[in-house]
């Protein structure tokens, strides 16, 4: 899980890595300046999309 303004180079460490294919959930930029509640409203709307990745293969 990243930022938006950090998309490109997790993109391009996950393909030095030799993980081009590893899925990324991207959060809009900045989450610094906001509030709590903000952030875990920005949470609760990705967690089904990571929870869903992470049992995908299961």
């Amino acid at each position: 899980m990243i930022t938006s303004a950090f998309t490109t180079l997790a993109r391009a460490r996950l393909k030095q890595l030799g993980m081009s294919d590893h899925p990324v959930v991207v959060l809009p930029h900045p989450i610094a300046s906001k509030r709590p509640e903000e952030v875990r409203s920005l949470a609760q709307g990705v967690v089904e999309e990571i929870a869903g990745r992470l049992l995908k293969d299961r």
